[in-house]
């Protein structure tokens, strides 16, 4: 919500150098597209995720909110990827 001014019960919100993404399901796509100010909103899809990270070698991911199967599966999405938890520490 902090950095896209919408809630979402599923969504992944991608932060680059150059890039934002956010990536939604077909629930929140059109509402998210309308609302989207700075950053591109893709309909959730195995080539949405693949665009999106293109040729990255290191992503941060939010450890304290990502569960192991979403972990697990863009582990095997991402192969090439190195994946680092960051959590908040308070």
């Amino acid at each position: 919500f902090y950095l896209t001014g919408q809630w979402f019960s599923k969504g992944t919100l991608f932060v680059g150098r150059s890039k934002i993404a956010l990536i939604v399901d077909g629930r929140y796509f059109e509402a998210a597209k309308n609302q989207a100010s700075g950053f591109d909103v893709l309909l959730a899809s195995k080539e949405a995720h693949i665009a999106v990270l293109g040729n990255v070698g290191r992503v941060g991911f939010d450890s304290a909110f990502t569960t192991v199967d979403r972990y697990a599966a863009l582990s095997r999405l991402h192969t090439k990827v190195q994946w680092e938890p960051i959590s908040c520490p308070f």
